[in-house]
């Protein structure tokens, strides 16, 4: 009897643990996004382009967590007719790898531990359907506090500590990150001009904005 029990334990146990597992990984598996055309706030709407005349494209920003792409290739996904696609990250995983590099000099002061770490950033765009001409200024955001959400892949456990600057905008990144694959960093804006950079859970709400392009996009 007590061997019976002990049985039932060790495959509750092993049960839980495989569990546990499934769900640390799910949110890296494919996800739905829903995309919105919305004004610079990220919440107030403005109106959607047909489905027809655009298209979500990502491409990958090799060794640093803003920037221009860093390589040719590009991955399409199919946007349905209610404006939603599904992110497969199987598919995303291997152009990242492949962009993924040592962190390039920023403005500021950012500091990535291990130096060694290799990081590639997932971009987001909006074009027209012959992916000649951007449409708008893409980005992931939480779609129930409106936080920017950066996507990134990193091929080690490492920090990303430190400070960049925009145009009269400070960014203060204090990221671990236990393992490697991606991670979802959080844009929160905590004081006038400045905004505080995290690693974040996938929202439950995952959206993609599009808003209107400015001279400096």
């Amino acid at each position: 009897m007590r061997i019976a029990v002990i049985q039932m334990v060790l495959l509750v146990a092993s049960f839980a643990d495989t569990a546990l597992a499934t769900q640390q990984s799910e949110p890296f598996k494919t996800t739905i996004v829903s995309v919105r055309f919305l004004e610079h706030d990220d919440r107030t709407e403005r109106r959607a382009l047909p489905v027809s005349e655009f298209r979500v494209v990502f491409a990958f920003i090799g060794g640093s967590i803003s920037g221009r792409a860093t390589t040719e290739s590009l991955v399409k996904p199919q946007l349905g007719d209610d404006y939603r696609f599904t992110l497969d990250f199987s598919v995303i995983a291997a152009e990242a790898k492949l962009a993924a590099s040592e962190v390039t000099t920023q403005m500021g002061t950012l500091a990535v531990k291990p130096r060694e770490t290799k990081l590639a950033r997932v971009g987001t765009f909006t074009m027209d359907a012959l992916l000649q001409n951007r449409l708008g200024s893409t980005a992931f955001i939480d779609g129930e506090t409106a936080e920017v959400l950066v996507l990134i892949y990193i091929d080690r456990a490492c920090t990303i500590v430190g400070r960049t600057h925009g145009t009269e905008h400070e960014y203060r990144y204090d990221a671990v990150i236990p393992q490697p694959g991606f991670t979802w960093l959080r844009f929160r804006k905590i004081e006038e001009g400045v905004t505080a950079v995290s690693p974040t859970d996938r929202p439950s709400v995952l959206q993609l904005s599009v808003a209107p392009l400015q001279a400096t996009d």
